[in-house]
């Protein structure tokens, strides 16, 4: 079965390209449908100019991640029709770049989740030498205390305060 990519044109103005799961209808709603999407990713186009007025600028767009930290494309984005303005089928051309982009997306967010493990690992053993210092050091503090202990001279033995520092 092939997936559903559609790009869709918001309110707001911004492209994005994505993958429809499913088109969620109810008759209660007066004002559209959800839609339940994955793998999104905005368009943008960014124009290059050179300042040299015997060039063209120099057009071209870029895909990113539509929600910040929305790397991971099975997570399921809930999209409200009304906010949809336009709809297409992506070109070729594009479909080309969503591919290429949903696998960088992907392995970015792959290497992100593996550094998150690394760096849990890490403040681990962080941890634990710093329990094993505090181990240490309540242990000399507890030396201290005798070996204080054992400075005090005894004066008098009847008395309770009979000690002299």
């Amino acid at each position: 079965m092939n997936p559903d990519i559609r790009q869709f044109k918001l309110i707001n103005g911004e492209e994005i390209i994505c993958e429809v799961v499913e088109e969620y209808y109810q008759e209660e709603m007066t004002e559209g449908y959800n839609l339940f999407v994955r793998a999104a990713m905005a368009l943008s186009l960014k124009v290059y100019d050179t300042g040299d007025f015997s060039e063209q600028p120099y057009r071209y767009y870029s895909l990113n991640p539509w929600m910040v930290y929305g790397e991971d494309i099975d997570n399921i984005i809930s999209l409200r029709s009304d906010f949809v303005l336009a709809e297409v089928n992506p070109s070729p051309l594009l479909m080309d770049q969503y591919v290429i982009g949903c696998k960088e997306m992907k392995y970015a967010h792959e290497t992100k989740i593996k550094a998150r493990e690394e760096m849990k690992k890490s403040l681990e053993k962080v941890k634990e030498s710093l329990q094993k210092v505090e181990e240490r050091n309540k242990k000399r503090e507890v030396d201290l205390t005798k070996k204080a202990e054992d400075n005090v001279v005894k004066l008098f033995t009847k008395n309770k305060d009979d000690t002299l520092h």
